[in-house]
């Protein structure tokens, strides 16, 4: 239950509804998995909350009223070819520009 689970997942989708199909029904409300759908009591429209969307779809294809679709977000992810990719991302992030030149420099000298 982080407060904002989209920091942790690499996606680049994220869920939207359309308010004049929506019927409030609550079935997103119940399939969503990180508590992203709230409904608008006053509306009766159900609404998504960005920090926790992580764009599953599990909302969008259980919709009776067809109000929900994915939307691509501007910034794309793509994931690394190979875990060997991964494993420098994760060394990059951890130890910054210097501990990535640390790390080349000395798997340079072993060759």
């Amino acid at each position: 239950m982080q407060p904002k689970p989209v920091d942790f997942w690499a996606t680049n989708y994220y869920a939207k509804v359309n308010p004049e199909n929506c019927t409030g029904c609550g079935t997103c409300l119940n399939r969503c998995q990180v508590n992203a759908i709230n409904i608008d009591e006053h509306l009766n429209v159900s609404r998504v909350n960005l920090d926790r969307c992580i764009g599953c779809g599990n909302c969008m294809i259980t919709c009776p009223s067809g109000a929900r679709s994915l939307l691509k977000k501007e910034k794309e992810t793509i994931p690394p070819v190979d875990s060997e990719n991964l494993y420098n991302i994760i060394m990059a992030n951890k130890k910054g520009k210097l501990g990535k030149m640390k790390l080349a420099v000395r798997l340079m000298l072993k060759r």
